[in-house]
C-alpha cells in the first residue's frame, strides 16, 4: 500500500500532519500506521549534531518502513526527511514494493516553527543552535524530482488537498520497479558501499526489535534467515561483529544486496551465542 513522507524543518508540525493523515486515511476505511523518528531519537539535539548517531537513526527508521510495507497498509513516514538522498530511498522502497507515494511537506517560516518549539516541554526543545543547523540543511522537497512528487503542502492558514492525497494514494496506478529502481546485481564499484549500508541496517533492525523484544527470532528485512536472539545483544557487540563481517567480506563475491543480507545474519547466527 502507499508510502506517505511527511517532510519540513524541525517543530513545523510534521507528527501533527502524520496524524491528521492518519485519520483522514481511516476515515476511508483503509488500514494506516505512523513510522516516527521519534522511537529512534531519545536526545534530538544530541542525535542531529553527532553524524553517526543520526545515521543510526535514519537506518532504523528505514528499517521499520520495510517492515511495515504490504499489500494493505498505507504508511506515514514522521520525520524531518531533510535529506533528498534519503527521500529517494524511501521512494526507491515504494517502486521495489510497486506501490504509490507522495510527499507532504509542512510549510512553516523558520520564525513560526521556533516559536512553535518553544511550546514544547524543555526535555523536548531543540537548542537555537540545533534548529538554525537544521533550517540551513534542509533539502527541500521540489515537484520536479520523480522521488518528490507528487507534492503536496501543509500549512496551517490553508485547507488541505485532501482529495487530490487520495487521488494520490488510491486513484493513480502504481509505478512497476524499472532499472532506476529495480535492485541491481552488485559491481566492484558499488560492493563495498553496499556491504557498509546493508549492514549497518541489519544492526538497527536487531536493535530495535530487542527494544521490545529480547529474545527470540527476529525477522530481518530481505534477509532468507531470522536471527536467532538467545540474549539480548549490545549495540557494541552487534557492531563488532558487523566490523569483522566486513573484513572477512572484502574478499568474498555476493551477487545481490539479499545475499550479503542473509549472510551477514547467519554470520550473527554463528558467532553470537
Amino acid at each position: 500500500m502507499p508510502l506517505v513522507i511527511v517532510t519540513g524543518i524541525p517543530a513545523s508540525g510534521k507528527t501533527i500532519w502524520s496524524k491528521k493523515i492518519e485519520e483522514f486515511v481511516s476515515s476511508l476505511n483503509r488500514d494506516v500506521t505512523i513510522v516516527s523518528e521519534h522511537e529512534y531519537i531519545s536526545d534530538k539535539n544530541e542525535t542531529h549534531n553527532n553524524s553517526n548517531a543520526e545515521k543510526t537513526a535514519r537506518a532504523s527508521l528505514k528499517s521499520s518502513v520495510l517492515r511495515s510495507i504490504d499489500n494493505h497498509t498505507v504508511v506515514v513516514v514522521d520525520a524531518s526527511n531533510y535529506i533528498k538522498g534519503f527521500r529517494y530511498e524511501l521512494y526507491c522502497v515504494s517502486k521495489q514494493h510497486s506501490t504509490a507515494h507522495c510527499v507532504v511537506q509542512c510549510m512553516v517560516s523558520p520564525e513560526q516553527a521556533w516559536q512553535w518549539n518553544l511550546t514544547q516541554a524543555s526535555a523536548q526543545q531543540y537548542d537555537k543552535e540545533t534548529f538554525d543547523a537544521l533550517v540551513f540543511r534542509y533539502e527541500a522537497p521540489d515537484s520536479r524530482n520523480r522521488w518528490d512528487s507528487p507534492l503536496f503542502a501543509a500549512r496551517p492558514d490553508q485547507e488541505f488537498d485532501w482529495n487530490g492525497l487520495k487521488e494520490a494514494l488510491f486513484s493513480g496506478r502504481a509505478v512497476k520497479p524499472h532499472q532506476a529502481t529495480q535492485l541491481q546485481p552488485l559491481t566492484d564499484s558499488n560492493f563495498l558501499h553496499c556491504l557498509d549500508r546493508l549492514t549497518q541496517e541489519v544492526v538497527a533492525s536487531i536493535v530495535d526489535v530487542q527494544k521490545t523484544e529480547a529474545i527470540g527470532e527476529i525477522v530481518v528485512p530481505r534477509s532468507r534467515h531470522r536471527f536467532i536472539a538467545c540474549r539480548k545483544v549490545s549495540l557494541a557487540e552487534l557492531s563488532r561483529a558487523r566490523r569483522q563481517f566486513i573484513a572477512y567480506s572484502k574478499t568474498r563475491s555476493m551477487s545481490s544486496e539479499e545475499e550479503i543480507i542473509s549472510s551477514f545474519v547467519s554470520y550473527l547466527n554463528t558467532i553470537i551465542q
